[in-house]
């Protein structure tokens, strides 16, 4: 099953969430969430990052997760599924 961001995190927490798109014109608000919230990145089937989630149930690929904590955001780069 692809997990549905808008559902993955708690909203609000410290840690700032946005997502940005390669391919699609799309925009999703910026979300927050707790440090510890980011095991919700893993797959527990897989044992590794997701690779794939859904943005108001359209599919995605995830390209790349970029942590940075200077400004403690989490950016989620994603492209429409082939």
């Amino acid at each position: 099953m692809t997990p549905e961001y808008l559902s993955l995190f708690s909203n609000p927490g410290p840690m700032n969430i946005e997502v940005k798109f390669l391919d699609h014109d799309g925009y999703i608000p910026p979300k927050s969430m707790w440090p510890n919230e980011v095991i919700k990145l893993l797959s527990a089937d897989t044992h590794s990052f997701l690779k794939e989630m859904t943005f108001d149930e359209w599919s995605f690929e995830i390209v790349k997760y970029e942590i940075d904590p200077v400004k403690n955001t989490l950016v989620i780069r994603a492209r429409k599924a082939k």
